[in-house]
């Protein structure tokens, strides 16, 4: 808290867990967590001996074009591309958000889930 906002790239394992190494001291900080197809999740964590484990919560599917909002626009994009798989003429991975390798109705599912929701912003002081 107090200082400029810094971009990690991670990736989580099978069970959704990740590690980040920042080199941060110990204190406050706020965090916040966005994936290309999903909605931000944010919130504040306390490290500890350089260490911190906050639990992140679900994001949310949906965001095909990566704006942070599920709209008309994501909507469009897997409309454009339900039925498809991957290697399909007209397929969109980014519409794929259970990443099965098709675009179907479990995706519809989840974008709509998410429909005309945004993620949550960054709170920095």
């Amino acid at each position: 808290m107090g200082g400029a906002p810094t971009n990690y790239n991670v990736a989580t394992d099978a069970s959704g867990f990740f590690t980040a190494t920042t080199g941060l001291p110990d204190g406050s900080y706020n965090w916040r967590l966005k994936g290309v197809i999903n909605l931000a999740n944010a919130g504040t964590l306390s490290m500890s001996a350089s260490i911190a484990s906050p639990e992140i919560g679900t994001v949310r599917a949906g965001d095909a074009n990566n704006s942070d909002n599920v709209s008309v626009v994501d909507f469009n994009m897997i409309k454009a591309a339900f039925g498809t798989g991957v290697g399909w003429p007209g397929y969109d991975d980014r519409a794929n958000f259970n990443r099965d390798g098709a675009v179907n109705s479990v995706d519809f599912t989840l974008l709509k889930g998410s429909f005309s929701q945004a993620g949550s912003p960054l709170t920095c002081p």
